[in-house]
């Protein structure tokens, strides 16, 4: 039984105040800067940002955000099937997982919840740093595996039951990728993560060291949202892939913005986003994004 205990400157445009009722509906959407090397980059602002709504420019950008301006609503996603007892990276995974938990919570208003999947998914509620210090999970690997249901509980049950805020919404799966027990399909997976507007992180904890249906699973799980897979991995990779993980979400951007039209509840609209001012610095962020009843 393995048992765990478990940049930058803001652009404002200056605006005049209206009463919340005048106030048109916005998007919120996260990204990551980089120099293409794992490295983020500091000091975004909306002067040197392209970004196109739908093939269209927004009618105006509300605010720039750092990660040090927004909460961060965090999802870990642990892999407890059968295959993960025949894989030597299950454990080291899970240590990575705790340690990684215990150095990325950092806000008084930072929460985390942590998901266990096999056949059934289970969950806890969203936690202080105070209450995760108190958490335990057994991790002991058995049965089949529910991946896709799992992403779907924490993006619907979890994500999108919180209040609607501007936060730094990710989850971290570690997991083999393997699924065959879930109810939804890759696709609604993937689409309720975009709806929650939530980035994915894959550790893979495959030994297979050819690509397979599995590692481009997870890979897809991570390029629709904006996120990072990390694949092919030995055991002394697992703690720098959490590593690299921790640090991207502690250089998160989230850019506002008030679309050029509003569209229609549940449509899936596409989002460019790209850097003007320095061609070198690697911009990624989520493919699309879904319109809310009320608020796109």
């Amino acid at each position: 039984m393995a048992t765990v205990a478990f940049c930058i400157a803001a652009a404002q445009v200056p605006q005049r105040e209206l009463p919340a009722k005048e106030k048109p509906p916005t998007v919120t959407l996260t990204f990551f800067a980089g120099d293409g090397h794992g490295n983020p980059i500091g000091a975004i602002t909306q002067s040197d940002l392209s970004l196109l709504d739908n093939k269209m420019p927004p009618r105006s950008v509300v605010a720039i955000k750092t990660a040090t301006e927004l909460p961060l609503r965090l999802g870990v996603l642990i892999d407890t099937s059968s295959s993960e007892g025949r894989s030597g990276l299950h454990e080291p995974g899970a240590q990575a997982a705790s340690d990684f938990l215990n150095q990325v919570l950092k806000g008084p208003e930072d929460r985390v919840f942590v998901v266990s999947f096999a056949t059934t998914v289970n969950g806890t509620g969203l936690m202080s740093r105070d209450e995760l210090l108190k958490f335990k999970i057994d991790l002991t690997p058995g049965g089949g595996t529910a991946l896709f249901d799992a992403v779907y509980f924490a993006c619907k049950e979890r994500m999108q039951a919180d209040p609607a805020q501007p936060a730094r919404r990710v989850l971290v799966i570690l997991s083999d990728g393997g699924d065959n027990q879930s109810r939804v399909n890759h696709d609604q997976a993937i689409a309720s993560a975009q709806k929650a507007g939530t980035v994915i992180f894959a550790v893979s904890t495959s030994e297979n060291p050819n690509g397979n249906l599995d590692s481009r699973r997870l890979e897809q799980f991570a390029d629709k949202t904006g996120g990072h897979a990390f694949l092919h991995l030995s055991g002394k990779d697992i703690p720098k892939a959490f590593s690299s993980i921790r640090k991207q979400i502690e250089n998160m951007y989230a850019v506002t913005f008030v679309p050029a039209d509003f569209g229609q509840p549940g449509q899936y609209r596409s989002i460019e986003l790209k850097m003007t001012s320095d061609k070198r610095v690697k911009l990624r962020a989520p493919k699309g994004y879904y319109v809310t009843a009320g608020v796109p």
